[in-house]
């Protein structure tokens, strides 16, 4: 599936939004870091974009993109929304995480730093789900490993 709008379906339970990311939607990384993708890190946050234009943005330098399609459907939560039962069901190390990082009580500003990012990360798939997902920026972030299984 190519998806170059971000036009998932949005699904709310038990007070947690979240998206679903179909099954074999394309999917893009850009890096100045990696020249293939098998140097990604297991376990680890990675962006992923919807548009190939959208990840050079990330691969500047040295103009390596890597283009994936999902192996499975995933649940991304939806960073951009609320989600205050999400808030408030998390340890204080990550509500800290939420609310300095992804903005959650401040309009959802975004700062990114790669440990918190991860600890996050971690934390969502701890509790079902593949990682996240922001509309407003089109940004699909999950864990490497098992979820995307070839590239072009």
């Amino acid at each position: 599936m190519d998806s170059s709008e971000f036009n998932f379906k949005e699904i709310t339970e038990d007070g947690i939004t979240y998206y679903i990311i179909p099954k074999d939607t394309i999917l893009y990384h850009g890096s100045n870091n990696i020249s293939s993708p098998e140097q990604l890190q297991e376990k680890r946050h990675t962006f992923f974009a919807l548009t190939k234009d959208y990840a050079q943005k990330y691969a500047k330098e040295s103009g390596n993109i890597f283009k994936f399609h999902a192996n499975k459907e995933m649940r991304l939560v939806a960073i951009d929304k609320p989600n205050e039962t999400l808030y408030q069901n998390a340890p204080v190390k990550i509500q800290k995480i939420m609310n300095e990082n992804y903005g959650f009580h401040n309009d959802h500003k975004r700062k990114s730093i790669p440990d918190k990012d991860n600890t996050l990360s971690m934390y969502l798939c701890e509790v079902g789900y593949d990682g996240y997902a922001a509309n407003n920026k089109n940004i699909i972030t999950s864990f490497t490993g098992g979820i995307f299984l070839s590239f072009t």
